[in-house]
């Protein structure tokens, strides 16, 4: 959510640019996107590859409608014991216009990151094209490969993914 709240935002703020210290048991040591030698870590990259994706700000598009028809392992509202919590997991997808213009849809499951849910691979129904050429794009890897659609019944527009704990970016074709 954080990272979609960076893209429909006119300002972001960053609470610390580097870190306080090395003590992962204070907060305020590990805010940073950078060390306190000012080493780059994962956040830097991340923020980067989806500022270059969106040309630093993308707008939401409500009438955009993503379904998943197909779950290996679960029901889309899955649901687990942790400790003494019931933790649900939900796949979300949102569609954004970026800056310039194209559409990136944004896909992730709501599972936390450090609860061991299954791997979820996913079909999903979309209202509106991606285009001829997608690409399914990493942005915690920076890596990416062409998204393989197909028709759908109603005119939707169908695909399959690995669904992540963070958001992975679909960059439509114009």
């Amino acid at each position: 959510m954080l990272v979609l709240g960076l893209l429909t935002a006119t300002k972001t703020f960053l609470y610390t640019l580097a870190d306080q210290g090395h003590n992962a048991a204070r907060d305020g040591d590990t805010f940073g996107v950078v060390t306190d030698n000012l080493r780059p870590k994962q956040g830097f990259f991340v923020l980067g590859r989806i500022s270059a994706l969106t040309g630093g700000r993308a707008t939401p598009d409500p009438e955009f409608l993503a379904i998943a028809t197909r779950l290996e392992g679960a029901l889309p509202g899955y649901v687990k014991q942790v400790s003494t919590a019931l933790v649900k997991e939900e796949l979300r997808a949102e569609r954004l216009v970026t800056a310039d213009g194209r559409a990136l849809v944004a896909v992730w499951s709501t599972a936390p990151p450090r609860e061991s849910f299954a791997p979820r691979h996913a079909t999903f129904a979309v209202n509106k094209t991606l285009g001829k050429r997608p690409v399914l794009v990493d942005p915690m890897t920076g890596r990416s490969r062409f998204l393989v659609t197909r028709p759908g019944p109603g005119g939707a527009e169908r695909f399959d993914l690995d669904v992540r704990d963070y958001p992975q970016f679909i960059l439509a074709e114009k």
